[in-house]
């Protein structure tokens, strides 16, 4: 692979290591919005909209001591959101700067490359985990998972349209 491509390769990681750590971002808002509906099943809809929107302006950070207050989960997930946060912050704010020697080298370049998948593997199993949790707790508050599964797929039917 030349120079060029392995440069490429590196950002192709880092913006699929960004991309699932909104994803985790989204679904933890998934998790608390749920959460507080099973909570206040009378909740109006004016009062679940701006919550949505509150939570929607919160950083992963923001978003994981939102649940710890909310929540209170086990020891154990406490400590894979702060790992998942950590390797968020990570990206955001550092990456680039502590990798900047191995970019200029193929051998550091393909370090780099190796490292992102790796983020991207524990981002993708932060996302499995706030997922399984919002499954859960839409069957507690009686949404069936055909239900949400339909919604999904008009939204991105949707999508689709505008796209073209």
């Amino acid at each position: 692979m030349s120079e060029v491509e392995t440069r490429k390769e590196v950002f192709a990681w880092f913006g699929s290591a960004a991309y699932l750590a909104q994803c985790l971002e989204q679904e933890l808002v998934t998790v608390l919005l749920l959460f507080e509906r099973f909570k206040n099943p009378l909740m109006q809809p004016t009062e679940f909209d701006s919550l949505e929107q509150l939570l929607a302006r919160k950083t992963l950070g923001g978003l994981v001591k939102e649940l710890e207050a909310s929540m209170f989960p086990p020891e154990e997930l406490k400590g894979l959101l702060t790992g998942y946060l950590s390797k968020r912050n990570y990206l955001a704010h550092r990456y680039f700067f502590e990798n900047a020697e191995s970019f200029v080298s193929r051998d550091g370049r393909e370090k780099m490359i190796q490292e992102l998948k790796a983020i991207c593997a524990e981002l993708q199993e932060g996302n499995a985990i706030a997922e399984k949790m919002s499954a859960k707790l839409r069957s507690l508050i009686g949404i069936p998972q055909e239900t949400a599964d339909s919604i999904v797929a008009e939204f991105y039917e949707g999508q689709k349209r505008v796209d073209s």
